[in-house]
């Protein structure tokens, strides 16, 4: 979400209130109470506002209640569909103390979210803090509470640092998925489609322009095609303190340059469930390099048919709702409409390719998938011996080219519990 000032905080190496000069409540004093009562988390600030799981601070007299009540709020709301109905791990200290959200009107953005260091909570206690001035735009405040509770849930499985600069990226991207998982009827969350459209050609993790933001897209992708929710929380809540690239690869079971290509495949076939709220990249003719690591180009192909070959890259064709990820050549799609190209580029160092068409060749002998009519699941485990796998997505290289037939149906989320 723009505005959330996680990824220049990271950038800047601060992590304390006190080092961006904050307001904060005093420290935690004495043991922690095994009470079945939540207790406010340190000194509270002048004026507050309990929940059952947040405890909603400011400091002047002159703000109104009502923007407390409405923050406490959304962000029940979010604490219901993240923790009871995604199964994500409730945040650090939660289940003694109340998560402190301040409203802070100095603050140099829409909302952040620190950590506290807590010796009796090793990876430290949730700190979030919002912007009061969004009060008056109910469907952006409502996804705001969402993406700083979602880095409040993050931060108990995630170091901050462990990644340098190609940490933020996925934490913003995830921050914004968890906004739609949370408030599904805001869509508030497919604005930031935009930043990664103007940018496609970008390295996956640049946050310039604002792309970590529109990076959202690719878990739309992994959770309706591949790995669905429960796959994308395990990303977070599994992960190994790798690189993002290879703790996404581990969880799908594939390249990373081949899930980005059938991402971009889905994504530029409008595909995707809400595609219809996203914005479409820029394209290209594929005469340029392709510069940005993970980066992908969109290449318009018309209404052509045969077989194409892809000089360098890894290369997704699509037409309709159907495509083929591949390396080196590949049948193009039979289906209605007219044909695309997506390059993604599997290395750092910048991509030079070529692509031509041709006849089609003689049927190809190698391995084929045809997935059948998807069923809608009250679960994904439903699916268990499918994760790795996903839905009707897998890749194919030269000699092996799978052809994909993406239903229009997707996977149903999973169920909330009760």
């Amino acid at each position: 979400m723009p505005g959330c000032m996680l990824p220049a905080v990271m950038a800047a190496g601060m992590s304390t209130p006190a080092q961006l000069g904050l307001l904060a409540p005093g420290p935690r004093v004495g043991m922690v109470p095994p009470s079945a009562v939540k207790l406010v988390y340190g000194t509270p600030l002048a004026h507050r506002l309990d929940t059952k799981n947040f405890s909603i601070q400011w400091v002047s007299a002159s703000m109104s209640v009502s923007t407390a009540r409405r923050v406490g709020e959304y962000m029940e709301e979010a604490w219901l569909a993240l923790v009871w109905g995604e199964g994500w791990m409730a945040p650090t200290s939660s289940d003694a103390y109340l998560l402190t959200v301040i409203l802070d009107p100095s603050l140099g953005g829409t909302g952040l979210t620190l950590i506290v260091e807590d010796e009796a909570y090793p990876r430290g206690v949730p700190l979030m803090y919002i912007h009061p001035e969004w009060d008056n735009a109910p469907a952006f405040l409502t996804s705001l509470c969402a993406h700083e509770f979602s880095h409040a849930l993050q931060f108990g499985h995630r170091d901050w640092y462990s990644g340098g600069g190609t940490e933020s990226w996925y934490w913003e991207a995830s921050a914004e998925w968890h906004a739609e998982q949370a408030q599904p009827s805001a869509n508030t969350y497919a604005w930031s489609a935009q930043y990664y459209a103007a940018a496609p050609q970008a390295d996956h993790y640049s946050l310039a322009g604002y792309h970590q933001y529109g990076m959202f897209l690719l878990n739309a992708y992994l959770d309706e095609y591949r790995i669905g929710s429960d796959g994308f929380r395990d990303i977070w809540q599994e992960n190994q303190d790798l690189d993002w690239t290879e703790e996404i690869a581990g969880a799908v079971g594939d390249e990373p340059a081949a899930i980005w290509a059938g991402f971009g495949a889905a994504y530029i076939s409008e595909s995707l469930r809400e595609s219809h709220l996203y914005t479409l990249p820029v394209t290209v003719d594929g005469t340029t390099a392709l510069e940005g690591w993970l980066g992908s180009h969109y290449i318009p192909l018309g209404a052509v048919s045969g077989e194409i070959t892809l000089d360098g890259g890894v290369g997704a064709v699509v037409r309709g709702e159907q495509w083929v990820v591949f390396e080196g050549r590949a049948e193009i799609p039979s289906a209605e409409g007219e044909a695309w190209l997506v390059v993604v580029n599997p290395d750092p160092s910048p991509l030079r390719y070529s692509y031509s068409l041709g006849p089609e060749s003689d049927p190809d002998t190698g391995e084929t998938e045809r997935p059948g009519p998807v069923q809608e699941l009250g679960s994904l485990s439903d699916l268990a011996g499918l994760k790795g796998r996903g839905c009707g997505c897998a890749t194919g290289t030269t000699g092996r080219v799978g052809w994909y037939l993406m239903p229009m149906l997707l996977w149903r989320r999973r169920a909330a519990r009760g």
